[in-house]
């Protein structure tokens, strides 16, 4: 994890315009006034909306200027208005409900300060899901790392993997890519970071230096809102991929397509909307057509220059003819016959792509055939060909030039990393978490982004049920960048050694990390969590006078506020586990208040009400277990959990036939319910039923080869039903794995005693 206390150097403007976040604002400006970087000026817009009060006032800091506008201009205009007033040599950004950790600054600054070779910088972010609470608060549900992207010019041209409240960027770059573009309503930030890929190189800062925030379901993000109205945001991405910024381009190459008519004019047009709905490398269309052809073309498409040839030229001349034309550093001839998938998401930049890494060859569109074919090369490469082989086909003159033409294999395509990860996502959703590992291990070796890879790995190891290597990997990982993430592998896989200690810990500092103790917890748990308690009391005496309450009474949810399994449960998880842990180790006071907590975050859940079930199982109050059970059984009718729970209490009180038919229906909901499983057994050997339960017992064996106590189980059962050579080939099994075993050795003696009586007796008939 990055540390610094840095306090002089360079100074740093931080822009910030704010619309109608009264509530929110106020934290934002304050965590740009705590800079640990001294250095620093904050320009904040008000870009009109609600009132926000006199914030130059309010501060009385010199380094806040606070321009107070009535009228809503927008964010880009926000923006520029703010950098006309910046005089800071670094620029960052924060959004008003957005906050920067005090070290923000001083880190980015560190990345820039006294090197050439890096314009911008950007660090980690969490991103903050939440629910907005009836009085405006913010519950965290989540605090994610989940963008850590390694620079990536190829993937930012394509999509924004660098948000604004993470990045810092020298100011002198505006000269060259220009402010921002009051014409876009959305996706800002992602306009700017892409233009200043033309001009430098980012630095990726592997450190978590703030928070934005994003509320579960609808909210007046610009980012969310804008989003609604289909046509605009594509208008508004379509016009980002297109922007080209004055040349020259240091770090970028430049593309001239070259649509070759093969068809009705129609077609050509077509293939011209494909194109820009498709293409975002910088690219110049070159159109060798007829004069009134150009004058007749009807299109919107941008960046498109008409290059006027004789009618009736061939498909070499037209080409010549643009060639000429063209200063891009990579040329494409693409046939207007040629479609692009609607699906496709790298329909040139494939071919494109091998060029960029120094391949020599030319490369042909990945669609190519006969009577459509088109290809990519560098201009210099089609220049020589047509200059010494004029007279012949595109596809000839290369080759008589001695240039290779060929199609781009898959492993030279874009994005090798994103489809790994993919890959590793898809494979995680099949539950082949051995093979995922292998798939985050190798996209580590081959394209970085080491620390997003090894939380998905120690992640992945959890899930193998190899805890030790994920506490390794989660460890290392915690060592570099503490995240919540990492800490929450690190705690389970604690929690599944059974050292509840070393778990709690873990599960404390993930706590710290999402804020959890400055929210009043205290209000929410008497309103959602003890009526559910009074509601399930109410209607069992109800039901009680009634004579009964029937199952569907009994499966009727208590609230409908399910939080969405997308990652939002973080909070929810660690808290319920927490409780679990310190009820392991008796601590049931603390228990209680997690469990307490759990029930707010997530009201929906059995799992806290399980937990509180089985803690006024372990204080003796049985009547009061039994209620926090059936509020898990109406919330969650397959919580398995929840039907041991009342079958425990059911045995308890003696009523056998009803304890085992619950433990049997927790088991068909779970299998792998050990509890269950391990009660039904205590009840076969009290009962004398034994093949069901021996079907149950071998059915967990089945999943979970090697488990000895279940082995013992089962080789008991079989000695009382009379199958004593089952129970001794279980038994000397046992006593291979554990040879000291005395409960297993003692067991085979009885096992061998009554063999020997059965031997005797069959001797004796």
């Amino acid at each position: 994890m990055v540390e610094t206390n840095r306090q002089s150097g360079p100074l740093v403007s931080v822009l910030m315009s704010t619309y109608n976040r009264p509530r929110y604002v106020r934290t934002a400006v304050e965590s740009i006034l705590r800079q640990t970087h001294r250095d620093v000026e904050a320009i904040v817009v008000r870009d009109g909306g609600q009132a926000v009060g006199d914030l130059e006032r309010e501060y009385g800091d010199p380094r806040l200027t606070f321009i107070n506008r009535d009228q809503n201009r927008g964010l880009p205009y926000s923006f520029n208005e703010a950098l006309s007033r910046a005089r800071g040599e670094y620029i960052c950004y924060l959004g008003d409900d957005d906050l920067l950790y005090p070290h923000h600054v001083a880190t980015l600054v560190d990345a820039l300060d006294g090197q050439d070779a890096y314009g911008a910088a950007y660090s980690d972010l969490y991103k903050v899901h939440h629910r907005v609470m009836p009085d405006g608060g913010r519950l965290v549900l989540a605090k994610n790392v989940e963008i850590s992207r390694d620079f990536d010019r190829m993937a930012l041209l394509k999509f924004n993997h660098i948000l604004h409240v993470s990045l810092m960027h020298r100011r002198d770059l505006l000269d060259k890519v220009g402010p921002c573009n009051e014409k876009l309503n959305v996706l800002i930030d992602f306009d700017l970071t892409r233009r200043l890929s033309f001009f430098t190189d980012f630095k990726h800062v592997h450190a978590v230096t703030g928070e934005f925030y994003a509320p579960v379901g609808d909210c007046d993000r610009i980012s969310v809102q804008k989003r609604k109205d289909e046509h605009k945001y594509i208008y508004n991405l379509l016009t980002i991929r297109s922007t080209r910024p004055a040349k020259p381009w240091p770090k970028v190459g430049d593309l001239s397509l070259i649509v070759l008519a093969d068809g009705p004019l129609w077609e050509v047009e077509q293939a011209l909307r494909e194109i820009w709905g498709h293409t975002f490398f910088p690219y110049q269309i070159y159109l060798p057509l007829p004069e009134e052809d150009l004058q007749r073309l009807n299109t919107a498409v941008p960046n498109i220059v008409g290059v006027p040839v004789r009618g009736g030229s061939c498909l070499e001349e037209r080409f010549d003819a643009a060639l000429a034309r063209c200063d891009g550093d990579f040329v494409a001839a693409v046939p207007s016959s040629y479609r692009i998938g609607y699906d496709e998401i790298a329909w040139i930049e494939k071919s494109l792509n091998p060029l960029i890494n120094g391949a020599p060859e030319a490369f042909e569109l990945v669609n190519a055939r006969s009577g459509c074919w088109g290809a990519a090369a560098r201009r210099g490469t089609f220049e020589w060909a047509r200059r010494c082989f004029g007279h012949l086909s595109l596809r000839q003159s290369l080759a008589a030039a001695g240039t290779t033409v060929r199609q781009p294999r898959q492993e030279e395509w874009p994005f090798q990393f994103e489809n790994l990860v993919t890959a590793g996502l898809e494979l995680e959703k099949q539950g082949d978490w051995t093979t995922a590992v292998k798939v985050y291990a190798h996209t580590a070796e081959m394209y970085a982004n080491d620390l997003w890879m090894q939380t998905r790995s120690a992640h992945a190891l959890y899930h193998a049920e190899r805890y030790d290597a994920a506490l390794r990997l989660a460890g290392e990982v915690n060592r570099k960048r503490t995240t919540a993430a990492a800490l929450l592998i690190a705690a389970r896989a604690h929690n599944k050694r059974e050292d509840y200690r070393e778990a709690i810990r873990s599960y404390r500092h993930c706590l710290e990390i999402l804020g959890s103790d400055g929210f009043p917890w205290g209000a929410y748990t008497q309103q959602d969590y003890r009526a559910a308690y009074d509601n399930e009391k109410s209607r069992s005496s109800a039901a009680d006078n009634r004579g009964g309450s029937s199952d569907e009474e009994n499966m009727d949810t208590i609230k409908g506020t399910t939080i969405p399994d997308n990652g939002w449960t973080q909070h929810y998880d660690v808290v319920k586990e927490l409780g679990d842990c310190h009820a392991m180790v008796g601590e049931l006071d603390q228990a209680q208040e997690c469990y307490d907590r759990a029930a707010v975050l997530a009201p929906d859940e059995a799992g806290p009400y399980v937990g509180c079930g089985v803690l006024e199982l372990q204080k003796g109050n049985a009547a009061d277990a039994e209620t926090a059970f059936r509020v898990a059984c109406r919330l969650d009718p397959a919580c398995s959990k929840a039907y041991c729970g009342l079958a425990m209490i059911r045995q308890q009180e003696g009523e056998a036939q009803e304890a085992f038919d619950l433990y049997l229906k927790s088991l068909e909901l779970d299998k792998n319910n050990l509890t269950a499983l391990l009660g039904l057994f205590q009840l076969s050997c009290q009962t004398g039923t034994f093949a069901r339960v021996i079907e149950c017992l071998e059915v967990y064996l089945d999943m979970h080869p090697g488990d000895i106590s279940v082995m013992f189980c089962l080789a008991t059962l079989h000695l009382k039903d009379g199958r004593c050579g089952k129970a001794k080939r279980l038994l000397n099994d046992i006593l291979i794995v554990d040879a000291g075993n005395m409960e297993a050795a003692d067991l085979l003696e009885e096992v061998e005693h009554t063999l020997a009586q059965h031997t005797h007796q069959e001797i004796r008939v």
